[in-house]
């Protein structure tokens, strides 16, 4: 009888050790599945966005204006940028949450934080930056700010 309960023993600590060999491999193509799904709906964002700027020559004049011609920009075409800036800046902490998680890789990250760059070299991204700042998520806006360049200029207090 000692033999049979030592072989149901050994039987059943098998059982266990292939059942957490299992687990790992449905962990990892879990975490294969939920970053390619994250740098899909990123990829997917940035490019309706090109896509848009590429479509809509009204908003390709809003933007080129906001790069190189900053000062003409009329009061609507400033909500405007508000609106872009925010779009971009809602992808950028989305972005920041998924590397975090691992869901995303350093690369598409680096994208983002150079969009942004580019964004708050301007007048408009820095105001809509000072106005989106204190509604995000703290811990983004601390690393953020000094990724973008904000940390010495006049800015959302933290």
């Amino acid at each position: 009888m000692e033999k049979l309960n030592q072989w149901m023993t050994l039987i059943a600590n098998v059982g266990v050790v292939a059942g957490i060999v299992f687990l790992a491999f449905e962990i990892s193509q879990n975490t294969e599945q939920m970053m390619s799904t994250s740098i899909q709906n990123l990829s997917e964002r940035m490019e309706n966005r090109n896509i848009l700027l590429a479509t809509n020559n009204q908003l390709s004049e809003v933007i080129r204006k906001l790069y190189f011609d900053e000062a003409s920009l009329t009061d609507t075409e400033q909500g405007q940028v508000f609106w872009w800036v925010a779009s971009w800046t809602t992808d950028f902490e989305e972005a920041y949450r998924q590397f975090g998680l691992g869901a995303l890789p350093e690369g598409a990250l680096y994208s983002r934080i150079r969009n942004m760059q580019g964004l708050m070299e301007t007048n408009a991204g820095k105001a809509a930056w000072a106005q989106l700042a204190p509604v995000a998520d703290p811990s983004f806006v601390e690393w953020a700010e000094p990724q973008l360049d904000l940390k010495s200029q006049e800015g959302p207090s933290q």
